[in-house]
């Protein structure tokens, strides 16, 4: 568990959401998420991304279980898959500036049912 969370936070892509301590997993985020987000990672990288429950919902981490047998070359190439998933990622455009291009974004759907118009 430590060598993956070293692993990650040594790219400087992600910040480490989960303590050292308790279950035994590591909780993450993008440290900027304004080109690409956890889900679009999550996408392309069998890591499941999830948003955290009300009052942090702005919050959305990608959470690797670490099994008992998760060994120190896992953790390495754990992190060159998700850092090689990262360049892949910055060779495409963000999906929300394609979407903006294609016309395609859904109208934003207010709780009281109104639309944006969008």
């Amino acid at each position: 568990m430590i060598m993956l969370r070293n692993g990650l936070e040594k790219t400087e892509t992600f910040n480490i959401v989960s303590k050292n301590e308790g279950v035994p997993l590591v909780a993450f985020s993008l440290k900027d998420s304004s080109s690409h987000t956890e889900f679009e990672i999550s996408d392309m990288f069998a890591v499941p991304a999830y948003t955290m429950p009300p009052n942090a919902q702005h919050i959305t981490v990608l959470l690797v279980v670490i099994r008992e047998d998760f060994s120190r070359t896992l953790a390495e190439r754990f992190v060159i898959d998700i850092e090689k998933v990262m360049r892949e990622l910055d060779e495409l455009p963000s999906r929300v500036i394609h979407k903006i291009s294609l016309g395609t974004t859904r109208k934003h759907r207010y709780s009281d049912g109104h639309s944006d118009g969008k």
